[in-house]
């Protein structure tokens, strides 16, 4: 590989193949031209890969993906590296690789990019994270929690590890929309988006009344990468914030998608009297942080259309 280009501003990007990593990377093509673009974003993934961009429109380009195991020998001592971290194994990957590994996979990857921030001065990062991580925001951690609560405590103590490093932003994301979503199915908007694409109606499983908090994933994505772009890029009052611009339930979120796409009526049976099952956040932190960088959120029915064109 040709090195000489790190004298340039680079973006470093880990999870590029993930949801979240595909919207950061479909929005940094909208900043560098494909002439230069795999000069000034590196893009890490757990494997050796190649993707098509997809925010050109009339020259579309193929984006390298790095092993995240040879990041810190690339980029070890390039200082003013604007770093959007998002790689993670999710909470299902669980099963596939056992605690244990699970454990240790997440550790490394966590002290990858510690690494790489030890090396880079004046380096900043955006930390992508998840709204679970707030059951450790009274820091009661030991080793039993760890093995109840792995993605909530590693989560957690990823946030602190990376943000003692560096003027850093965190985004907690509670619930997602948008382009580019994997395995549809695992999520509740993607379930419903499967069902309308069929124009079947949507079922409503869950007897209890779910809640949600939302981001979108573009609006996150645009967020992050003009606070990194930001020259001033004062250090944040708060710098954990959670990435959500509305909250709903389930039963709105259907509607909403059944009449968007002309449905039949919504099949649910939800019994109000019943525990609520709520994963929701508080968004105005959110929205003035976006109002600070003059980006209007996405309203929800387009959060919907721009999620359905990943279904098939």
């Amino acid at each position: 590989m040709n090195l000489n280009y790190l004298e340039k501003e680079i973006f470093v990007l880990t999870g590029a193949t993930g949801w979240v990593g595909r919207n950061f990377l479909h929005v940094l093509q909208k900043i560098f031209p494909p002439e230069s673009f795999n000069e000034n974003v590196l893009a890490f993934g757990s494997k050796r890969t190649e993707i098509n961009s997809t925010a050109y429109l009339e020259r579309q380009i193929k984006i390298p993906i790095y092993p995240l195991e040879i990041m810190n020998a690339i980029l070890k001592n390039q200082d003013n590296l604007k770093i959007i971290h998002t790689a993670f194994l999710t909470r299902e990957k669980i099963q596939n690789y056992g605690i244990e590994n699970y454990i240790k996979i997440n550790k490394k990857i966590t002290s990858s990019v510690e690494e790489l921030l030890d090396s880079s001065r004046n380096s900043q990062i955006v930390i992508i994270s998840s709204g679970a991580a707030k059951l450790f925001d009274n820091n009661d951690r030991n080793k039993n929690k760890l093995i109840e609560f792995p993605y909530e405590y590693l989560k957690y103590e990823e946030e602190e590890i990376l943000s003692s490093k560096s003027n850093s932003l965190v985004l907690r994301i509670f619930a997602l929309s948008g382009r580019f979503i994997k395995d549809p199915n695992l999520f509740a908007i993607g379930n419903f988006l499967v069902s309308a694409n069929f124009g079947n109606p949507i079922i409503i499983k869950s007897k209890n009344n779910v809640i949600r908090s939302y981001g979108f994933a573009a609006d996150i994505a645009n967020l992050a990468v003009s606070w990194l772009n930001d020259k001033k890029r004062k250090k944040l009052s708060i710098n954990k914030i959670n990435a959500a611009s509305l909250t709903l339930n389930l039963i709105e979120l259907a509607r909403c998608i059944t009449n968007i796409y002309s449905l039949p009526e919504v099949n649910e049976n939800v019994d109000f009297k019943l525990e609520e099952n709520n994963y929701s956040c508080e968004t105005h932190e959110f929205l003035d942080l976006l109002k600070s960088y003059d980006i209007k959120p996405t309203e929800l029915g387009l959060q919907i259309k721009e999620t359905m064109k990943d279904i098939t």
